[in-house]
């Protein structure tokens, strides 16, 4: 069903939910897998009945993500309702300032409470929207403007904002959508996601949209020279009938460097654990040589004081 799903077979995938669902009625596998397909093919209505069903049969499963799944699929239903598509938050706030057009009405999931719990629910909330980008729809404009709005939300004083990261997750809705509109507005969520956020880039001044989308395009580059490299590798693999792909697959990704679309080469993530950790082991050792060395020099002294001591009583120590 999933795989179905990937490919964008969805009559197909849920051929087959049906099937499974005669064979063992109730079952949260089947359930949550069908909501996800019926809301990838649109049906947002008759998928939310499905996601709903697998949150009462278990609603801690896959960390609590079909609760967002809820939360999104019912925010998109209530801007259908309100004749908006996308972006889905309300920009009934209008003004001349392009950054005041942008302080959008959003729904209350997203605008999360003032509390000590606040970094506890923002992180719940940002774990559930990621994991539905991991393992469904990744490029989904309204993944990643919720995405976007769980990066900026404030007050600031509370944790460490993310406006960069929020700029690019609306750039690229603006990427992904095809009606003008939608892409003028998530151009103007990205530009309202960097406001007060400043740089050495620009001498402490606000940071302007158009450096992050540079940079942006160029990571973006990087990654799909990378991802086509590494799927060109796979299929022959896959494709030579002398080839292990599970032990290709296995030495490729533990190689190290590994070399990225301009050429430049990145660490392994077992090399930037070992690194980070080396330093640290490395600074350990330092210190326990530098404790032992001391400790060492501290007992000779003691010993040499004791023989004098002795020494000048006439006696020989015990």
């Amino acid at each position: 069903m999933v795989a179905l799903d990937r490919l964008g077979r969805f009559d197909e995938a849920l051929a087959v939910a049906e099937a499974a669902n005669q064979l063992q009625p109730n079952r949260y596998e089947t359930e949550s897998n069908w909501g996800t397909v019926l809301l990838h093919a649109g049906r947002l209505e008759d998928g939310l009945a499905h996601i709903d069903a697998a949150v009462r049969i278990n609603p801690d499963a896959h960390f609590g993500r079909e609760v967002y799944q809820q939360k999104l699929v019912r925010w998109a239903l209530d801007a259908r309702k309100a004749g908006r598509t996308l972006p889905a938050s309300d920009r009934s706030v209008s003004g001349d300032d392009e950054f005041a057009e942008m302080q959008m009405r959003t729904p209350d999931w997203l605008v999360l409470p003032v509390s000590p719990k606040r970094e506890k629910v923002r992180a719940a909330a940002l774990k559930g929207v990621l994991g539905m980008m991991r393992s469904g729809q990744h490029e989904h404009p309204l993944l990643l403007e919720a995405l976007g709005r769980l990066l900026t939300d404030g007050p600031q004083d509370l944790y460490a904002d993310a406006k960069r990261l929020a700029a690019r997750a609306y750039l690229r809705a603006a990427d992904v959508v095809t009606e003008p509109s939608a892409k003028k507005a998530y151009r103007g969520m990205a530009h309202a996601a960097l406001n007060s956020q400043t740089s050495v880039e620009v001498q402490g001044h606000q940071l302007p949209l158009d450096l992050v989308e540079a940079d942006f395009r160029r990571e973006l580059a990087d990654a799909d020279a990378w991802y086509a490299d590494r799927r060109a590798k796979e299929v022959a693999w896959v494709n030579d009938p002398t080839a292990d792909p599970e032990a290709e697959f296995a030495r490729l990704y533990a190689a190290d460097p590994e070399v990225v679309g301009d050429g430049s080469t990145v660490p392994s993530p077992a090399t930037v654990w070992w690194r980070r950790n080396g330093v640290e082991a490395t600074a350990f050792t330092c210190l326990g040589v530098a404790l032992a060395t001391v400790t060492t020099a501290s007992l000779l002294a003691v010993r040499q004081v004791r023989r004098r001591w002795f020494a000048a009583r006439g006696e020989r120590p015990a």
